[in-house]
């Protein structure tokens, strides 16, 4: 015969299980009224951040699978916030949050100490918590699209981080901490309001790109020429100044290094002959801007293999010397009224024989 103690005590057990998957069954709450669908793999030839054929979209509805799981990626959602409760899930590797609404994010998602990979971008954030510095692990962060204008200064202690992208956010300054990012390989703050960049941005020593352009910074700070490994740099669309661009070498020794170079949408009337000291540059883009004469020394670039020189109106000639640049594999000279010289036609005809795509200018 069972007693009633039996009874009572196995009771007990069941409401402490009951209680204990509680915030399970308020994550799937959470999820039932943002129609977030059970997780299902949806193929995608250029998934969203992933080398593979597709991703896992939505929460799995099963309490092993959600305990277990390692990505989350919620797309196209229009969820509005996060429940505090996922930060239980201790075993993310990689969340994905992408164009909703979420305005803050809870405290509790920087109990996620495992994960790797957070992917915020197309939201309404205003700031990140203080408590960011606890992801130690993460490798990538993406916040494109939200609407920051500080940043915390422990994102400094993310020590593994490698991929920082802000673009198209308010930011107004960065903190100094930015520099203790001893990782970093790539940065991204287009679009943004900064008016300069901290000289600690010369610590970044393993740095390979920084895109600045569509921002209100007037000067490049001397430290970033620290650089060494900087292999592309972006610069379009900066404020007018006769003193902006850099000072090569003697300033800015770490840009010989280049091999990508980004001033689209500028100002400048024309570029130094200094410019001819970027021999490892693989790329050149001066497209829609108000260059009204470029160097000889561009003739000098042996290793360019793309140069977009596309919709700069106020450019009328070429220098003699681009006819030594024989090994490009793409020109863009469209919507650019240009007189060439014979010897610079027939270049034109011969890349076009080794298969080089051309855009043509208009010629004068």
């Amino acid at each position: 015969m069972i007693s009633k103690m039996n009874i009572q005590h196995k009771h007990n057990e069941n409401e402490a299980l009951l209680c204990k998957d509680n915030w399970l069954q308020r994550i799937w709450n959470w999820a039932d009224a943002h129609e977030i669908p059970d997780q299902h793999w949806v193929k995608e030839p250029s998934a969203f951040y992933t080398g593979k054929r597709g991703y896992w979209q939505g929460l799995p509805r099963t309490k092993e699978q959600l305990l277990n799981v390692e990505e989350l990626a919620l797309y196209n959602l229009r969820i509005t916030d996060l429940p505090k409760e996922l930060g239980k899930l201790t075993r993310l590797k990689k969340l994905s949050v992408v164009s909703s609404k979420i305005s803050r994010l809870p405290p509790e998602i920087c109990d996620l100490t495992n994960l790797e990979a957070l992917f915020l971008d197309d939201n309404k954030l205003d700031f990140l918590p203080v408590c960011i510095g606890k992801l130690k692990n993460l490798h990538r962060l993406q916040i494109s699209t939200n609407n920051l204008q500080l940043l915390p200064h422990a994102i400094g202690e993310l020590i593994n981080l490698q991929f920082l992208t802000i673009d198209v956010n308010e930011l107004k300054e960065l903190p100094p901490e930015i520099g203790d990012l001893k990782n970093l390989r790539s940065l991204d703050l287009s679009m943004n309001d900064l008016e300069y960049l901290p000289s600690e941005i010369g610590n970044l020593k393993n740095l390979e790109s920084i895109f600045l352009g569509f921002n209100s910074i007037s000067y490049l700070p001397t430290a970033l020429g620290q650089l060494n490994k900087l292999a592309y740099l972006g610069i379009s669309c900066l404020p007018e100044s006769e003193t902006f661009f850099p000072n090569l070498p003697d300033e800015f020794p770490g840009l010989i290094y280049l091999k990508g170079l980004y001033i689209d949408s500028s100002y400048f009337s024309e570029l130094p002959e200094t410019l001819g000291l970027l021999t490892h540059l693989e790329t050149l883009s001066i497209e829609d801007s108000q260059i009204e004469k470029l160097p000889e020394s561009l003739g000098k670039l042996l290793n360019l293999r793309e140069l977009r020189l596309g919709g700069n109106e106020l450019l009328n000639s070429l220098p003699p010397s681009i006819v030594r640049l024989t090994n490009l594999e793409e020109l863009n000279l469209a919507m650019t009224p240009l007189a060439l010289s014979p010897e610079q036609i027939k270049w034109l005809e011969t890349l076009a024989d080794n298969d080089c795509r051309i855009g043509y200018p208009q010629v004068l």
